[in-house]
């Protein structure tokens, strides 16, 4: 769908655990519901449908320091044309090598890789626009998961913090509505005061058109994206719709 150059998109999710699409409530592992065993399938759908680009999820980087999603990724990365984008915890530069080689449009670096200060700092140098920061965040700000001995931040602490190692767009994950369907923290999302050269991306809750009027409003804070996911599996939400919103004057 062709809309408006300033438009802010929508990217479908597709979360990944043992090489399937799943969807967890609330960050918890023992709430999963699994929608697919053909990850290639999925993405297909979701280009089919317009997306604009596809958000993928390693989750097993999250729970383990393995993951086997790697022959996944190349099965989408073959049968799309659709842009994409991988949110993982990855240890090292030559995993982003590895993903951004199989045509990743930008690789989204987890709170367990944006602890590592040392790690930041050389992909940044090299990869540069090719990185965003992931932070996941729950009730009034507050981080979801902190870095073992880092002291306690806010949301806004830990954008500014990561902004001066050098990131310049950011995906925001309210872990505590994920997959809940239960709607956005608009009132957190409105107070967030962003560099003036920087982007983000929201996730969490997003589950009607009505959040996606609201959510349209943040066009002028530098919001590029909404991440949706249990909406869509769940017939919610048509990707057609909510761009048809987003595209809408405000």
């Amino acid at each position: 769908m062709t809309g408006r150059p300033d438009a802010i998109q929508i990217f479908p999710a597709i979360d990944l655990l043992n090489g399937k699409v799943v969807r967890m409530r609330r960050g918890e592992k023992k709430e999963i519901t699994t929608y697919s065993s053909d990850p290639a399938a999925v993405a297909r759908r979701w280009e089919k449908d317009g997306a604009d680009c596809l958000h993928i999820v390693d989750l097993d980087t999250r729970f383990s320091e393995k993951s086997d999603n790697f022959k996944a990724l190349k099965n989408i990365a073959g049968e799309i044309d659709t842009p994409w984008q991988l949110n993982a915890s990855i240890e090292n530069e030559k995993a982003i090598d590895a993903v951004l080689d199989l045509g990743c449009e930008r690789v989204v670096l987890g709170p367990g890789s944006t602890a590592r200060s040392a790690f930041v700092k050389k992909a940044i140098a090299r990869f540069g626009e090719s990185l965003s920061a992931g932070i996941d965040f729950g009730e009034e700000g507050h981080l979801f998961e902190e870095a073992s001995g880092e002291a306690q931040e806010n949301l806004q602490g830990r954008i500014l913090n990561l902004h001066n190692a050098g990131f310049r767009d950011f995906v925001l994950t309210d872990v505590t509505r994920d997959g809940t369907m239960g709607g956005p923290d608009l009132e957190l999302f409105r107070s967030i005061n962003l560099p003036r050269d920087s982007s983000f991306s929201l996730a969490g809750g997003i589950s009607t058109l009505g959040h996606v009027g609201e959510l349209r409003k943040l066009r002028s804070h530098s919001l590029r994206a909404i991440i949706v996911g249990r909406a869509l599996y769940e017939g919610k939400l048509q990707i057609f719709a909510v761009q048809s919103v987003l595209n809408t004057p405000s």
